[in-house]
């Protein structure tokens, strides 16, 4: 069978002749030989060889004589191989094989048992044909030589299926028989089985027959009667044996066959041996052939072009070379097969007979052997010194050889030599043929000269160059062989060198680029395309650089859109002109075929029919070549590449139009009309959206209310159009026009990612596989044609089998050709070395071996990749070879599949993401390529992304009140501060906060405080804000009058209206009043040609938000009518309302406290009554600090805030504390109860007390600690530390500090603090600096330590001795005044504690001084108490004395209860309870805590902070009662929160009312100064000296003016009078 390249035997001419021989009358042979006309190719070699080459041995030329150029050959040049395309020529031969016909077998073709025409009688398979033994194969129930008898004896019929039933019988058995019986004597009937009486009474001896017709014994058929007895006939006569058997009987009197020597069988049929179908008879398979002689004898004879060593062949033949075997460029050897052979080196090419090698080679050796009559020395020397690398290394090429004389007067040099030899050098075998039907035809030589090569009759063939028409140069002898090529000889040299870029070793690639104005636009697209410059780097690179004509061709929109949009696209055009792996020259070029570029895709080098070097898919030609550079070689293309990923160029983008309704800008809403619409929209007759806006007349730079217009806005949302997929809309796998072939839905569109998703029938990352293995064709429906192997189950593919899948004992495309021998006499014997013949559906083939390929007659290492189809993989995958002719696809770096077909790599698509950082954004390339671009808001190269923090310059764009917070991606977020409205860009708080925050509104906001004013809670209000102008242009008179602390709360609540009125609200009530916070006060609203008046002032600014209101700025002071204020009372009035408070009143009246507390915002005084004064005595006589104790400054206490307890700080300052207590509802100031009524005004609190409060103060002021900053500066500035800091007398260091973008060297000043820390005096203990337990007695009653101070439990330490809450009593069993005396009573009580002396009182039944000894006999004269002693007195008489705890005259005892008289010395808060006659415990009520004796409240803020939050401060308020306030700097309940609150939130956090206070979210506040009116450090900040200068003429204009416009709004300067 032919080898993979279709090389089958091309005619099959059969006949059959018949040989017929007789021997006695029976058929002995018949022969049916074929004739067959095999064809073979000789092996590939260069199209200039193969005329001269030969066909082999026994072989002869197709006539007319056929070479096709469909081959590759390779050879060695430069140390590596190069494959090239070459020419082989078809050779046929004869022969005349030898075969049986059907049912004849054997060498001889013998006939096989049982006839040729039935062959075992039908019942059987005769092994027939040539190489067979014609042994029958009997079907089952059959036996014997030829299948002629029934494997059972007992059966017949002709399918050996009947069962004979013969009982005393012989059954006619066998495929012939009937199965009838013939009876024995004595018997009877069809089955022999019925008794025959007469012929039984005969006796009859064994093999007989009796009937009852003729009742006599007989012998049976064939048996011969011997006297009494009946004998077998002679098995052997007739002979049933084969004519040439000889026949014996064995001892059972049955025949035995046996055939004679030389011949096999069963005897029945003997066949002659046949040696050469034994082992080919003894002879070398591999040199001789095996002729039969005759039966048991043959001889070997030697294989056509052998010789055998003295006529021996069955010693084995060989092949000779001779001297004239070979030419002397070839080297003979004999084959592995035994054949002889021209062998070249692998650097050169054959002919079968010849050798030639390269092209420098060959010429240098025409000029040795004469050849050539020319001279060529010249040649050779200009081809040596100028081409000598193209012309070893690669191919192939065709050379013009001029021939020069060597007398020339011009000398050839190495610098001559390169300039000139290229123009004499095409790439390409160009072979000159005597035709006349190409009479023209054009090269191109590798200097990019264009030749015309013309043929006529005489001349034959002449050429020209194109730049030189006038010289003609003749070609003398062509077509001269060489392993890389051909070469002409031609009669001159062309001496003019070519014109062209010249190269430049010296310089880089960029800079050749950059300098040559022939690549001038390709330098642009290098110099725009986002790619780093490496052309300038070490290399060495291959550049394919456009001409300037090849960019134009892309201004057709193109080159725009790839300078734009796709930059992506560009830069993987410009690494496809890029190789970065070497410096490939033009013979290394042409010699690899096929480069992988810097964009991961492949680049095709191919030649044309003219000899131009042709690149990429669409041909694109070299223009110039090899100009070299420092770090590689550039070659000049006439077009440019496109690689296949970026097609098409210009996007597909579909954009979808979509509409949304949009904002304008927020204006004024009485000017609607000026709002403008965004781009690309249309503006709605619809109602308005509300919005804020920044207004900012003369630098007021406030937020107001505002209108904007809505807009229909148009959006072209940008998509792919069917096909493209991704932001760059690349192409799907398949192509755009049939994505994934046809044969899945690919996931298209901007945010697809290009995969398929196969239909049912189809797999694969492109839907090239059939899904079902046993199926293939376009539509995955055709059933696969592999018989014995793996379906190559890809659309297209032909149901062939997977190479390398065959099963064993199979191969072929379809793995359906079995390798059984041939036979020995048959095809098999001029099979190729490396072929076996196989059979496939009865035709015998050679088949090349696996690992090989040819046509089974000429085998040749098989290599898939040098394929034309490169072994079936992708262009974009490697064909690597393995061994024996097996090879895998792998897809180039870049791109992914099984090789057959590979897919682009999205690398943005993968987990790693091109490896970019996780903020950056990847965009793709090219395959396998990506570029990283960090996003929005962060820095880096896209692999190192950081965030930039959009809060560190100008807080990020967010008001200066709101806090800006990074959340990453460049983003922030803006959020005002708690209790301020806005959107973070915008920030407003209560109408308070507007005041305090700007400066505009400072006096305003001065007068608010001063009123101690406070905004009702729950409902908005209206601010009317008098401007600076306005205050300034009060009288003198309405200034004293309206200013003083009695009339100033009228005026201020005279400029808040009920309800947040906007200016458009004002406007609609035109004509009306609208009521104030002032009960008395209304004002007129008027609308003046559109502009709001309020009474007789105009509003100048309208809507300035507050989260509770709205705000205003007036024109003028709204001043309400002098009979709305009322007289009010003083608080010398009000003390005279309460005749219990006028000897307080006098006090204060005396001590002149009353201006003091007259001028604070608020007041509360707790005044002792009359009653309580006089109880202390001297009462007009209380100093001026007992009665500042009593009162509270800044704070109108009710009685409810009394009841939750607390403290306040007196007159008398932080160190002394007003403590409210509540004890069973009744509260109580620094625990003296309140008395007496309780006066409440507004701003006013004047309360009764039972008693006088005592100054002595328990808190005391600490310096702690000092605060330290230190802070780095230029030296040459003045520096002077914040409020409250002093700068420290300390050498000055060196430090770094930051300026801008850069750090400079200054000095570090340190600026120090002292912390006062407020604490306990000693003696004092907890939150309230309440006194240590010991009362009078002093600290621990002066017994033992105190735990005092602010975190001290108050807890005595009693010293040895003492014990007791206050360590007021002495420990159990101790006496004396120092507790210092033991008690020693054995049987009594001892008198103990301070006033005890230790004493014994016996119990009953006891005396002594001990109680230690008992009374035996009682002498008393009388009688006594049971619960008395008979005892001795001092006198010694005896008497009663009543026993401890009994009380009496000792006649009559009575027991003593201790808690009756004085609590028992209880506390009065403890439970007193007799335990035993006059002993008694104390026992502390709930509430109380201490040893009975003493018993103090539970203080339980000591236990888990009395449940009050961690910043909160707990106060006892009564037993188990608490107060829970948060700390300064905080706010909330006290319980479960307290947030920090904002320090700018109260008189604008310290800082000038002319500074902006920023919270930094730690408690603390920066203060800045507003930089466009005021400088300063923002504790204090002054005018700008042009302000002030400018105000200054202002004002003086003003004045010789007499007025001023209304909406004008100046900037006062601090401290400016107000007048």
């Amino acid at each position: 069978m032919a080898g993979p390249r279709g090389l089958l035997p091309l005619c099959l001419l059969a006949f059959c002749l018949a040989g017929f021989s007789f021997v006695r009358g029976q058929v002995l042979f018949k022969g049916c030989d074929v004739k067959t006309t095999f064809v073979t190719h000789v092996p590939c070699t260069s199209c200039a060889a193969i005329k001269k080459q030969t066909c082999p041995s026994g072989w002869l030329r197709e006539l007319p004589d056929q070479i096709t150029q469909d081959c590759r050959y390779e050879v060695q040049l430069g140390g590596s191989m190069v494959s090239m395309s070459g020419c082989r020529r078809k050779c046929r031969k004869q022969v005349v094989q030898k075969a049986c016909c059907p049912g004849y077998w054997g060498s001889r073709c013998h006939e096989c048992p049982g006839g040729a025409e039935t062959p075992c009688n039908g019942h059987g398979t005769c092994l027939d044909g040539m190489d067979r033994n014609g042994t029958c194969v009997c079907q089952e129930n059959f036996r014997g030589s030829a299948c002629q008898e029934c494997q059972d004896p007992n059966r017949f019929g002709p399918d050996c299926q009947s069962v004979c039933s013969c009982v005393h019988g012989v059954c006619n058995h066998g495929p012939r028989g009937d199965g009838s019986c013939l009876c024995f004597a004595g018997y009877t009937g069809p089955h022999c089985d019925q008794e025959l009486p007469v012929c039984q009474e005969l006796r009859c001896p064994q093999n007989t027959q009796c009937s009852a017709e003729a009742p006599s014994c007989r012998c049976l058929p064939g048996y011969t009667q011997q006297g009494s007895e009946c004998r077998a006939p002679n098995p052997c006569w007739p002979s049933p044996c084969s004519l040439l058997a000889q026949c014996s009987v064995s001892p059972k009197g049955q025949a035995q066959c046996h055939c004679p020597e030389n011949y096999h069988g069963d005897g029945m049929v003997c066949l002659p041996k046949d040696p050469c179908t034994d082992n080919l008879g003894g002879c070398p398979s591999n040199s001789t052939l095996c002729v039969y002689q005759k039966p048991g004898q043959a001889f070997c004879t030697c294989r056509p072009g052998l010789v055998s060593i003295n006529s021996n062949a069955s010693a084995g033949c060989f092949a000779f070379c001779s001297p004239f075997s070979c030419d002397r460029s070839a080297t003979c050897q004999v084959t592995a097969d035994g054949k002889t052979s021209c062998v070249c080196r692998e650097s050169e090419v054959g002919d079968g007979r010849a050798c030639y090698g390269h092209l420098l080679h060959e010429v240098q050796k025409a000029t040795q052997t004469g050849r050539v009559f020319l001279q060529l020395r010249v040649a050779v020397a200009m081809m040596d010194q100028g081409c000598r690398e193209i012309l070893t290394t690669a191919g192939p090429f065709t050379v013009l050889v001029p021939s020069v004389s060597s007398f020339s007067s011009r000398t050839m040099n190495a610098s001559l030599a390169q300039q000139l030899c290229r123009q004499h050098i095409i790439a390409g075998q160009h072979i000159l043929e005597d035709t006349r039907t190409q009479q023209t035809r054009r090269w191109w030589t590798l200097a990019g000269q264009e030749i015309t090569v013309t043929f006529n009759q005489f001349t034959k063939y002449s050429y020209k160059y194109k730049d030189q028409p006038q010289q003609t140069f003749n070609i003398y002898k062509a077509n001269n062989i060489a392993a890389n090529g051909v070469f002409h000889v031609v009669t001159g040299l062309r001496w003019q060198a070519p014109s062209g870029t010249p190269g430049d070793p010296k310089r880089t690639i960029g800079q050749i680029l950059a300098s040559t104005e022939a690549f001038s636009r390709f330098e642009t697209i290098l110099e725009n395309c986002g790619l780093p410059s490496i052309l300038d780097g070490p290399g060495p690179f291959t550049v394919f650089a456009p001409s300037n004509e090849a960019v134009d061709s892309l201004r057709d929109g193109r080159l725009i859109y790839l300078f734009t949009a796709g930059l992506s696209k560009l830069q993987e055009l410009v690494r496809y002109h890029i190789y970065n792996h070497g410096q490939l020259t033009v013979e290394k070029l042409i010699s690899k075929g096929r480069i992988l570029t810097m964009a991961n895709q492949v680049l095709a080098v191919n030649i044309s029919e003219e000899g131009r070097i042709l690149l990429g898919p669409e041909g694109v030609p070299l223009q110039r070549v090899d100009v070299m550079a420092a770090n590689g070689v550039i070659h000049m293309l006439d077009g440019i590449l496109l690689p296949p990923t970026i097609l098409p160029i210009l996007p597909k983008h579909c954009s979808e139009e979509q509409h949304k309704i949009v904002a304008g800008s927020c204006v004024d809403c009485q000017a609607l009309n000026t709002s403008t619409c965004p781009p690309n929209s249309v503006k709605l007759d619809i109602f308005p959206k509300e919005c804020v806006y920044i207004h900012d007349p003369t630098g007021l730079n406030v937020l107001k209310k505002g209108c904007a217009s809505y807009c229909n806005q148009t959006i072209m949302e940008q998509g792919c159009c069917k096909g493209f997929f991704g932001p760059d809309c690349t192409q799907c796998p398949g192509g755009f026009s049939n994505p994934c072939y046809g044969k899945g839905n690919c996931s298209d569109g901007i945010q697809g990612n290009g995969a398929c998703l196969c239909f049912p029938d189809y797999k694969g990352i492109a839907c090239h596989i059939c899904s079902n293995p046993n199926k293939h064709g376009e539509q995955c429906q055709e059933d696969c044609g592999c018989v014995h192997g793996l379906c190559d189950n890809r659309p297209g593919s032909g149901g062939v089998c997977q190479q390398g899948t065959c099963a064993p004992g199979f191969s072929g495309r379809f793995c359906n050709e079995s390798m059984g021998d041939c036979g020995p006499t048959g095809l098999a014997q001029h099979c190729h070395l490396h072929a076996r013949c196989v059979s496939q559906e009865g035709v015998a083939r050679c088949r090349c071996l696996d690992g090989f390929e040819g046509d089974g007659f000429s085998c040749t290492p098989s290599n898939p990749c040098s394929h034309p189809d490169r072994g079936g993989c992708s262009e974009n995958a490697e064909c690597v070879p393995g061994s024996l002719g097996t090879h895998h696809c792998t897809c180039h770096k870049g791109w992914s599949g099984d090789g057959r077909v590979c897919v682009a790599i999205d690398e943005c698509e993968l987990d790693v993401r091109g490896g970019c950082h996780t903020d950056a954004l990847c965009s793709y390339v090219g395959p396998g390529q990506s570029r990283c671009t960090c996003k929005l808001g962060f820095a880096g190269d896209g692999y190192q992304c950081s965030p930039i923090d959009p809060c560190r310059a100008g807080n990020g764009g967010c008001h200066g009140l709101a806090t800006c917070r990074a959340v990453g991606g460049g983003q922030r977020v803006c959020t005002c501060p708690p209790g301020f409205g806005g959107d973070g860009f915008s920030c407003y708080g209560d109408i308070f906060r507007e005041l305090e925050a700007n400066a505009h509104f400072s006096i305003f906001y001065q007068w608010l405080k001063s009123a101690g004013i406070t905004l009702p809670a729950d409902r908005r209000v209206t601010a009317l804000v008098p401007s600076e102008a306005a205050v300034r242009q009060l009288s003198p008179e309405d200034r004293a009058f309206w200013l003083q602390p009695r009339t100033l709360p009228n005026l201020v609540r005279a400029h808040f209206l009920q309800g947040a009125l906007f200016e458009e609200e004002l406007a609609r009530l035109g004509g009306q009043e609208v009521a104030t916070l002032n009960p008395t006060t209304r004002w007129e609203i008027r609308n003046i040609s559109g502009r709001v008046w309020v009474q007789n002032a105009s509003v100048d600014v309208a809507d300035l938000l507050a989260t509770n209101g709205v705000l205003h700025i007036l024109s003028q002071v709204l001043l309400p009518p002098r009979g709305d204020v009322p007289g009010g009372q003083g608080l010398l009035q009000q003390l005279d309302l309460v005749p219990a408070f006028s000897l307080f009143r006098e006090l204060l009246q005396h001590h002149g406290l009353v201006p003091q507390i007259e001028a604070a915002t608020a007041y509360t005084i707790f005044v002792p009554t009359n009653r309580s004064l006089e109880a202390q005595g001297n009462s007009s006589h209380l100093d001026a600090d007992t009665v500042r104790h009593h009162v509270v400054l800044g704070e109108a206490l009710s009685m409810e805030t009394l009841r939750k307890g607390g403290h306040r700080n007196s007159l008398l300052g932080p160190a002394h504390w007003i403590v409210f207590y509540n004890h069973s509802g009744q509260p109580e100031v620094n625990h003296v109860p309140l008395e007496g009524p309780m006066l409440e005004a507004p701003g006013r609190s004047l309360i009764g007390l039972s008693g006088v409060l005592t100054v002595g103060s328990s808190r005391c002021l600490h310096s702690h600690a000092e605060a330290l900053r230190e802070k780095c500066v230029n030296c040459t500035r003045r520096f002077r530390c914040t409020q409250g800091f002093q700068l420290q007398d300390t050498p000055r260091k060196s430090c770094v500090y930051r300026s801008g973008f850069s750090f400079s060297r200054g000095c570090s000043y340190t600026c120090a603090k002292k912390i006062q820390v407020p604490d306990c005096c000693p003696g004092f203990f907890g939150t309230l600096c309440e006194p240590c337990p010991g009362g009078l007695g002093g600290v621990c009653s002066g017994h033992g330590q105190c735990q005092d101070r602010f975190l001290g439990s108050g807890e005595c330490h009693c010293h040895e001795g003492f014990h007791g809450t206050a360590c007021e009593v002495c420990e159990l069993g101790r006496y004396g005044p120092n507790c210092t005396g033991v008690c020693d009573c054995a049987h009594g009580l001892c008198q103990e504690g301070l006033q005890g002396d230790g004493s014994c009182v016996c119990n009953v039944g006891w005396q002594g001084l001990r109680c230690d000894q008992k009374i035996t006999s009682p002498q008393c004269p009388r009688k006594c108490d049971p619960n008395a002693n008979c005892v001795q007195d001092s006198a010694g008489a005896s008497t009663c004395a009543c026993a401890a705890g009994y009380s009496g005259n000792g006649i009559f005892c009575s027991e003593v209860d201790p808690c009756a008289h004085g609590h028992g010395g209880c506390s009065p808060h403890a439970n007193c309870t007799k335990v035993a006659p006059g002993q008694r415990t104390c026992t502390c009520q709930d509430g109380y805590m201490g040893d009975g004796e003493l018993c103090q409240e539970i203080n339980s803020c000591l236990i888990h902070h009395g449940g009050c939050h961690i910043h909160a401060e707990c106060i006892p308020t009564g037993p188990q009662q608490v107060s829970c306030s948060c700390r300064e700097g905080y706010s909330g309940d006290g319980i479960r929160t307290c947030e920090l609150l904002d320090p700018c939130s109260k008189n604008n956090g310290g800082c000038s009312p002319y500074a902006t206070c920023k919270s930094t979210g730690d408690g603390q506040r920066t203060c800045t100064c507003d930089t466009a009116h005021t400088v300063g450090d923002g504790l204090t900040c002054r005018a700008r000296v042009g302000l002030t200068l400018g105000r200054r003429c202002w004002d003086r204009h003003q004045a010789l003016n007499g007025g001023r416009p209304k909406s004008e709004l100046t900037l006062a300067p601090p401290g400016a009078p107000e007048g």
